[in-house]
């Protein structure tokens, strides 16, 4: 049966979040701190693992960090870069998601999973996490896992340095590859790609947009775009068919609706 109204209910409803059918990781879950401490270099910090997307897990979801030796409430970010050539080597590496987070534990194996807006990739990518450092061990931030690690550590990049910019990776004045030493303790959490859905079509706040959600914000910007009578908005016609009339009613929010749960 057709929906006729909108409820409270539906408008507030968020998405369920998917298994994760890969899960990218190098570390066997136990580890030490390591940072640029002994360097003696303060500034950005940056450290993670370059992967290669498997089939059935190239939509990354969430990135799952152990943090090292950080002050009580150091601000930290995760962040996922796309490698435009896939040589496995992130310096050129493009940012695709970033989200700032609070861990669970420092110096700690424990893991922290962040979501981060779905986004998907190819070939390899490049997931890390970002914060500052004073250049002392009192900032070794990096969880590392320093004994199965070891056979992996090529794929490990820490960067650092006063001018160093996490997002471009440029700027830094420091930087080391783990070759044969240790694995950071960063991994990623992939899954199928969805189709997109013709009811994501807001963002944070209510804007216009597609985010990889669908959420109470798609159904604030449909309602928007409805009383501006915007033609994105008639997609319904009489019965609540999809279809468009040139005609803006309950039709088309009763296809909205049908949209939103199609994809919920």
């Amino acid at each position: 049966m057709k929906r006729e109204i909108i409820t409270a209910a539906a408008a507030a409803l968020l998405a369920t979040t998917a298994s994760a059918q890969v899960l990218y990781s190098y570390d066997d879950g136990t580890g030490g701190n390591a940072g640029p401490g002994a360097v003696g270099t303060p500034g950005q910090f940056l450290w993670g693992n370059v992967f290669q997307a498997e089939q059935g897990g190239e939509e990354i979801y969430e990135i799952h960090v152990a943090v090292g030796r950080l002050p009580v409430g150091a601000e930290i970010r995760v962040m996922l870069f796309e490698d435009p050539n896939d040589d496995g080597n992130p310096d050129d590496g493009v940012l695709i998601a970033t989200q700032g987070f609070t861990p669970d534990a420092t110096q700690s194996n424990t893991f922290t999973v962040v979501p981060i807006t779905p986004r998907t990739v190819a070939g390899t990518f490049f997931a890390a996490c970002t914060t500052a450092v004073d250049g002392t061990s009192a900032t070794w931030a990096a969880r590392t896992d320093f004994q199965t690690g070891q056979a992996s550590g090529h794929n490990t990049y820490f960067y650092w340095g006063p001018a160093f910019d996490p997002s471009t990776l440029q700027g830094y004045s420091n930087r080391a590859r783990y070759a044969g030493v240790a694995t950071a303790m960063v991994r990623a959490a992939g899954r199928e790609p969805t189709p997109p859905c013709e009811a994501d079509i807001g963002v944070t706040g209510g804007g216009h947009g597609s985010d990889g959600r669908v959420d109470n914000n798609d159904f604030i910007s449909f309602i928007d775009y409805f009383f501006i009578h915007d033609p994105l908005a008639d997609i319904g016609s009489t019965g609540g068919v999809e279809s468009s009339d040139g005609a803006f009613d309950n039709n088309d929010f009763v296809v909205f609706i049908d949209r939103f749960f199609e994809c919920a």
